[in-house]
């Protein structure tokens, strides 16, 4: 049964025109700029500008370069231009042998059991933020979902903050090394010489050198402790490659804490803005979810035994995810001269799989336009149309921390306060580092319950 809808939640709507030059420079940062409606509709466009991405919205198609033909399509030079300062060596941005060698090593530290371990963790960063909240005093969901957060960040992944004693300056260099991750100027995506194109590896730099500062002192006291502690600092210490035994040193180990931090904050955060802004439009949703929670937590902290039986709050972020994923586009790039959906494509060639348009065809979801959790309470859709944490072999290692930690924080927060809308700044819809955001903030009012 579908959920009563109350409202159309906003979206980016195609032009009705093909894009020209003035979107498709702007497609540089928004991406969907340079997307006409045809996407939307399914198949395969390329704009006549040249170097242009070929955008692929057709579901096997998708398939195709995200899961069959994955190693025709890695992530590539350009992408590893713009992401190794930031990343260095780590899974992130690896190809080939030393990709699969690190991606063996950790996959069991981010199993979905390991996972819900930390899921206090993340409860007390909710009921945290909810403390600090005043009945009727606006708050921009979009700071305060990155402080829950970023407190998550300090538990389990800087090992508490022991190493960073200043969390005030702490985060001030994580917010600006976070929004300097997406930014690209054009001269990135030129096809010219390198010598033209300026250094990537300034991009954040005094704030990237001292979260590595910190991280590397964080690991190196980490490794002299007789007793570690139950987080993901020790998960990742003690992976090792089952096939070889191989284990991260403190270099590779610190880039992938990095790399962990960069790629999952914000897309969190996002997510959980987008979420309770959805729940506070929809009465229905939010009586269902209140419902389930008193159901399987009654009134004490959400633990790790709950996130599996909060079957409601889950399709609940999961219908959040598929209106507004974190990555509109995931960007791949041909290792070689080949052959797509009939269109020929050069090496060293952008494709574009066109995710939130994939989240949106109505041939594809009934009513895409809607907002229904219960579109996800029967069979799974299929990863071709659905990918909010992409696909095949790369998909992302972080889903399960993600999740976990987005119904927690949800069902925390629902349960602690309810939101009204600010009608004095009604949520305007844009992108930023390749995500859906509020443009502006996305300000509620809070009451507790």
């Amino acid at each position: 049964m579908a959920t009563g809808q109350q409202i159309v939640p906003p979206a980016i709507y195609p032009p009705s025109r093909e894009p020209g030059l003035k979107e498709s420079l702007r497609a540089v940062r928004t991406v969907v700029d340079g997307w006409p409606a045809q996407v939307f509709t399914g198949g395969i466009y390329r704009s006549r500008l040249p170097g242009a991405p070929l955008i692929v919205s057709d579901p096997d198609l998708a398939h195709e370069v995200l899961v069959d033909r994955a190693d025709e399509f890695p992530h590539g030079e350009l992408f590893n231009r713009l992401f190794r300062p930031v990343w260095g060596r780590g899974i992130f941005v690896s190809e080939g042998h030393e990709w699969r060698w690190q991606r063996r090593a950790a996959a069991p530290a981010f199993r979905p059991s390991a996972m819900h371990a930390l899921a206090p963790v993340m409860s007390a960063a909710a009921e945290g933020v909810a403390a600090r909240w005043t009945n009727g005093v606006p708050v921009n969901l979009h700071d305060e979902m990155r402080r829950l957060t970023l407190q998550v960040l300090f538990d389990a992944v800087l090992s508490g903050g022991a190493d960073f004693p200043d969390k005030a300056e702490t985060s001030r260099h994580v917010h600006r090394f976070l929004d300097g991750v997406g930014q690209f100027s054009l001269r990135d995506f030129l096809p010219i010489p390198e010598r033209w194109r300026g250094s990537t590896a300034g991009r954040g730099s005094a704030d990237a050198a001292y979260l590595r500062a910190g991280v590397d002192a964080m690991v190196s006291r980490r490794r002299a402790l007789a007793e570690q502690p139950d987080d993901l600092v020790t998960m990742l210490m003690q992976a090792a490659d089952p096939e070889t035994g191989q284990r991260m040193d403190d270099e590779l180990l610190r880039d992938n804490l990095l790399g962990f931090i960069a790629a999952g904050t914000d897309t969190s955060s996002f997510a959980l803005s987008w979420a309770l802004w959805l729940v506070a439009h929809h009465p229905e949703v939010e009586g269902r979810l209140l419902a389930e929670i008193e159901a399987v937590a009654g009134q004490g902290p959400i633990g790790g035994t709950h996130v599996g039986q909060l079957i409601f709050t889950r399709q609940v972020i999961q219908e959040t995810q598929r209106l507004y994923p974190g990555a509109v586009a995931l960007v791949r790039t041909a290792a070689a001269d080949c052959e797509l959906g009939g269109h020929k494509v050069r090496k060293g060639a952008l494709v574009q799989i066109a995710t939130y348009a994939l989240h949106r065809r109505a041939d594809l979801w009934s009513h895409p336009e809607r907002f229904d959790p219960d579109r996800f309470s029967g069979e799974k859709p299929a990863a071709a149309i659905y990918h909010p944490f992409g696909a095949g072999p790369r998909i992302c290692m972080g889903a399960a921390f993600a999740m976990t930690e987005m119904v927690a924080s949800l069902a925390t927060l629902v349960r602690a306060v309810r939101l009204a809308p600010d009608p004095a700044r009604p949520v305007e819809i844009g992108v930023r580092l390749g995500a859906l955001v509020g443009q502006g903030g996305m300000w509620m009012l809070p009451y507790r319950r």
